[in-house]
């Protein structure tokens, strides 16, 4: 990639990406969170894409941007009331500043006192996408699609569940 065209997409997306986090944490309007959610894992997935690793990146929008937006839709079908619900924020900045230093400084000291190996040579010992394939729907089908149906029965359990709750909600009124 050319020095100028990825240091300046790398910085949009870390702008985007931090700023979206930023609106999350302070959002009061839980759709728009959600929102601001699914842009924060766009950014993380284009960062992933700038390391040259295609396929987290693929995996980020498609699990983390994807699920979070088949989420998003659930939760405004089955309770339409939570997208007007406002959350109530106490905002304590200076702890939350003080906070985040001493988790800054830690993570530096963690960072910078450790010695770091030498980066094998590109492409040594990577594999391609077509070998990931092959593996996941050879040697390792039986343990995929167990992960597969796991998934389905907890996506059926919370439909039920909610199904369940929004039935005593109504009784209340």
């Amino acid at each position: 990639m050319d020095g100028l065209f990825y240091q300046i997409s790398f910085w949009v997306l870390a702008v985007i990406t931090v700023l979206s986090a930023l609106m999350v944490t302070t959002m009061q309007n839980l759709t728009r969170g959600v929102i601001f959610l699914v842009f924060f894992f766009l950014g993380i997935g284009g960062l992933y894409f700038l390391m040259q690793a295609e396929f987290l990146a693929l995996v980020q929008v498609v699990v983390y941007a994807g699920a979070v937006a088949v989420l998003f839709a659930f939760v405004i079908m089955l309770t339409p009331r939570v997208a007007e619900r406002e959350i109530k924020q106490s905002l304590n900045l200076g702890a939350g500043f003080i906070l985040a230093a001493l988790f800054l400084a830690l993570v530096l000291s963690l960072l910078l006192g450790q010695p770091w190996p030498e980066l094998a040579a590109p492409g040594a010992g990577t594999i391609t996408l077509g070998q990931l394939g092959q593996a996941l729907l050879g040697e390792y089908l039986l343990p995929f699609e167990l992960v597969s149906v796991v998934l389905l029965v907890a996506l059926v359990g919370a439909v039920v569940i909610a199904g369940r709750n929004a039935g005593r909600g109504e009784r209340k009124s």
